[in-house]
């Protein structure tokens, strides 16, 4: 929720719808220095056999760290992976090569956001190449794609940016989960390019796991990896395309620049403030920031594929637990996280004094994250969510040993001549951000053979417009870049289609919820995130108007959204929903309607029937005011403190109303005062006099 607002909506028969500048320091010795935070974050884990060496995944938490974008020079990950070849004797010397990518920013980011997006992230030996994802890379020209034909598209269900996947903008905290499993798509080859270099049929395949794609993605082919050794044989056949990978590999969250700035006052005492920093915060207080973190064997997935391939039956996709196992985290940690100045030499950068404000935590044997010290961190409320802000402010002192620390310090603490309150961490001014655009060429793998379908347009949420066109699986640029032949590239097709066919997005069948609408209903007093079910009936099989109402509400909000729906069928505004200030029935006509139910139901009493009108009114006030009063109870993720906002009443009825003789005759006169009366009886009981009103 943003500011202290929580739009609730309730549809139903009677629906409530409910860069940094530096200023100048004025007769200051020591003036403003522009600095940075840079180093570490590590989380340990026991380690695992050797053997689980097909591939990994975890769950990592997406949020936005920095209050502000800090423009091209901001770059750091949230908490991730490398994952690196495994040799059965020395690695290979002075050269790295991974698949590392994840959550975070990059700095040659065009179209950047507070929220971070998703690459890739293979690395070429020694860097010479860099692939982030299909038609992405490190490199930005055409003329030289320094991986940008390294990775093929599998799914056709997602699409991928040229600067990697976005998220919903208001992402704080959710777990992404992800990771790459080897799948022989390919076949062995023992040229290369036309060399006498193997290329091995090690695909790693990106799978994603999240509320609205679940399957494989894309993956490396074989030959982004084996290219490199037609120049330096020495490297064949000791890359991730023909090696397995190593199952224990590091796990931390690497920040290579966050915004600083520090002074000296009179006494010579250094000071240094960071640009606010965050972390998500959930209902405890903590922040759980990896979970589920799996290796996993060939028995896993890879075998079931490769038989299935070789004339066997067909492999279902599910990862087979008997070929995976867990990394177990012992609830430590530590951090190389540092305060610095370009002029300060490498080996003189003083820590942060981490441990002061954070201490790392396993809330269970397969989650990590940090438990915090509220007298130094803040809890804030952003227009993403809950959050804790670190410390801001730090004085430089001597810590164990001698060595220089910082150390966090309130900002009252902090001398006003050094000028640091007055530094503003503004997002900088950017000017046109050029687009991204692939060959154009008749004769371009682009062109030749070309696509199928299209143009078709997307925004994926950064202020971009995405323009698409559809390929066929074997003809799309990555692979007809990928040194196979026409033969190889049918082979992959119809492996591919294969794959489509038997692996479904969401195998399980289930639609998909939406996390930020809630929805509370008199259907069964039922609740929870929005999705189909909440119908008109209990056994949860029907849908009703809340159910494309609340969709177009999360869409326009990036609020959290609660929908109340009251709901009772055959009720009319005449009688059901009769508003207070309305006038009642005679006692003449009350008289004459009590007899005439009567003779249905025996044990009806006068006062029943007074008491009918109105009753839908009542019972629709009494349940919104009694959800908003215990939503902490109803729904376990609201947070009190941040209170809500009535937002909107909706009135989806009238057909009772529209087909009674009597309202017809005279022309729904009273029908429209009724309504006026309902309208500013609600504002009035639900105490917002302005609350908007929308008839269906």
């Amino acid at each position: 929720m943003v500011n202290d607002r929580f739009p609730a909506s309730f549809p139903c028969s009677l629906a409530l719808v409910l860069g940094l500048s530096l200023a100048p320091v004025i007769g200051a010795s020591n003036p403003v220095k522009k600095g940075e935070m840079a180093g570490y974050l590590l989380v340990p884990h026991e380690k695992v056999l050797e053997t689980y060496n097909a591939g990994f995944s975890i769950y990592a938490a997406a949020w936005p760290l920095l209050r502000a974008y800090r423009g091209n020079r901001f770059q750091t990950g949230l908490f991730g992976t490398w994952m690196f070849a495994l040799y059965d004797g020395p690695a290979p010397a002075k050269m790295y090569s991974d698949i590392e990518g994840g959550l975070g920013w990059r700095r040659d980011t065009r179209f950047a956001t507070e929220t971070p997006k998703f690459i890739m992230g293979g690395v070429a030996p020694d860097f010479v190449e860099w692939a982030n994802g299909p038609g992405a890379a490190e490199g930005r020209s055409w003329e030289e794609p320094r991986g940008k034909y390294g990775v093929a598209q599998l799914t056709p269900w997602l699409l991928w940016p040229p600067e990697g996947l976005n998220f919903k903008q208001d992402t704080c905290g959710e777990l992404f989960g992800y990771g790459y499993l080897a799948l022989p798509l390919t076949e062995r080859k023992s040229t290369t390019a036309d060399k006498n270099v193997p290329t091995g049929n090690h695909c790693w395949t990106l799978f994603l796991n999240t509320e609205n794609f679940k399957g494989p993605v894309a993956f490396f082919t074989p030959y982004f990896w084996s290219h490199t050794t037609v120049t330096d044989p020495c490297l064949a056949g000791k890359l991730l395309d023909c090696r397995p990978a190593g199952p224990n590999r590091a796990m931390q969250m690497e920040t290579q620049y966050v915004p600083s700035v520090q002074a000296t006052d009179a006494k010579g005492v250094t000071y240094a403030r960071i640009a606010p920093t965050s972390f998500p915060r959930g209902l405890q207080g903590d922040s759980v920031l990896l979970h589920h973190a799996a290796v996993y064997n060939k028995q896993a997935l890879w075998d079931a594929v490769q038989a299935w391939f070789e004339g066997g039956a067909a492999a279902s996709g599910a990862i087979d637990s008997a070929g995976t196992t867990m990394y177990t985290f012992p609830g430590k940690g530590g951090t190389t996280w540092r305060i610095y100045t370009s002029s300060v030499p490498k080996e003189q950068r003083a820590d942060v004094a981490w441990s002061s404000f954070a201490a790392p935590m396993a809330p269970d044997p397969s989650s990590f994250g940090y438990d915090w010290n509220y007298e130094l961190a803040t809890r804030k409320y952003s227009k993403d969510g809950p959050l804790v802000t670190l410390p801001e402010y730090y004085r430089l002192a001597s810590g164990d040993n001698n060595k220089a620390q910082w150390v966090p310090v309130q900002p009252e603490d902090v001398p006003a001549e050094t000028g640091l309150a007055e530094v503003a961490f503004n997002r900088p001014v950017e000017g046109r951000r050029e687009p991204y655009v692939t060959p154009d060429a008749p004769e371009s793998s682009w062109k030749k053979p070309g696509p199928v379908a299209g143009p078709s347009y997307a925004h994926p949420g950064d202020g971009s417009v995405v323009t698409y066109y559809w390929y066929r699986f074997a003809d799309q640029p990555a692979l007809l870049n990928a040194d196979l032949t026409a033969e190889e590239r049918e082979t992959l097709q119809t492996r591919a289609e294969e794959l489509h066919r038997n692996w479904k997005k969401d195998r399980r069948g289930n639609w998909r919820e939406r996390s930020d609408v809630w929805i509370w209903t008199t259907d069964g007093n039922r609740y929870g995130n929005l999705k189909p079910g909440y119908g008109g009936n209990k056994n949860q099989t029907e849908m009703g108007p809340e159910l494309g109402f609340g969709w177009v509400m999360g869409e326009g909000f990036r609020d959290q959204v609660l929908l109340i729906k009251t709901c009772w069928g055959g009720r009319s505004l005449q009688k059901d929903f009769l508003p207070p200030s309305d006038e009642r029935p005679t006692d003449e006509v009350l008289q004459k309607e009590f007899e005439n139910q009567k003779k249905r139901k025996p044990n009806l009493t006068l006062d029943d029937v007074k008491n009918g009108y109105g009753k839908a009114y009542r019972d629709t006030i009494s349940v919104a005011k009694e959800v908003l009063d215990h939503l902490a109870t109803c729904l376990p993720k609201y947070e009190t403190e941040r209170g809500y906002e009535l937002a909107g009443l909706v009135f989806f009825q009238g057909w009772n109303d529209m087909v009674n003789g009597s309202q017809r005759q005279e022309k729904y006169v009273n029908c429209t005062k009724r309504l006026a009366a309902l309208v500013r009886d609600v504002r009035k009981d639900l105490q917002v006099p302005n609350l908007p009103v929308v008839t269906v």
